[in-house]
């Protein structure tokens, strides 16, 4: 009882205040992505069914923040991204070593070996493992967006230069 209280005294204050700057600027992103979102609905443009709306440069529709990602925000959504795979790779670092310490890539890699005995760092150890997962997937995620980004990218250039010949 008493672990997310208890994480300020597991922890030095300088991780603590990373890991609430990179939660804060995830937050200042996402809002700007909602406002950005809101100003790319056009009566031309691709339509969208689960908003209901029409987006100009529409390229798809992100289920789990629940907007349109549009060609007017997509370096925002790139940002929120790398925003919040920087801040579950901190808190999965900052977990896994507040369990195991002394240890950064053994609990990771070898976890029966550094499994803790008591119950607040198995906790630590199984919140640190899981997000280092979750912090695998967003990986996956921001270099599926930049691949996409910079074929599309590459493909204006083309296009661009067959128009000035």
């Amino acid at each position: 009882m008493g672990l997310f209280w208890d994480l300020p005294k597991i922890v030095s204050w300088w991780e603590n205040l990373v890991l609430v700057v990179l939660v804060l600027g995830s937050l200042g992103a996402y809002r700007r992505l909602l406002v950005q979102a809101k100003g790319a609905t056009t009566q031309e443009g691709r339509p969208c069914r689960p908003c209901g709306v029409r987006v100009e440069g529409r390229d798809h529709h992100c289920v789990w923040l629940g907007l349109c990602v549009s060609s007017a925000n997509h370096r925002t959504f790139l940002l929120l991204l790398l925003l919040l795979l920087l801040s579950s790779l901190h808190l999965s670092l900052l977990l896994t070593s507040a369990a195991c310490p002394g240890e950064v890539l053994g609990p990771v890699l070898l976890p029966k070996a550094c499994w803790p005995y008591s119950p607040t760092k198995c906790l630590l150890l199984v919140g640190g493992l899981y997000s280092g997962v979750v912090a695998v997937c967003i990986s996956l995620l921001l270099v599926a967006q930049l691949l996409q980004w910079r074929r599309r990218s590459r493909g204006g250039l083309v296009v661009a230069k067959e128009e000035k010949d």
